[in-house]
């Protein structure tokens, strides 16, 4: 996650794990925890005020919110 967010955070691409042939591709339900980070990084850098922080807090703070992002992200794969 440190790595993903990271590599959002610069505008770099995400690192790619090393594949194999006995791993699956990610589920589409998968893409509930990814989607939303990815988002959440991209609304922090539209924020002109997100730069004047270091990277490392950039970073901290992202992921103290990761969590509760993902959480809310969830709600929408509930169906009672």
């Amino acid at each position: 996650l440190n790595q993903h967010l990271r590599s959002l955070e610069s505008g770099s691409p995400p690192p790619t794990p090393p594949s194999s042939t006995s791993e699956k591709p990610p589920s589409p339900s998968a893409n509930f925890l990814i989607i939303p980070i990815q988002r959440l990084v991209l609304f922090a850098r539209m924020l002109k005020d997100f730069d004047l922080f270091s990277e490392d807090d950039k970073v901290s703070l992202l992921k103290g919110s990761a969590i509760d992002i993902m959480i809310c992200s969830s709600n929408t794969l509930f169906d009672p």
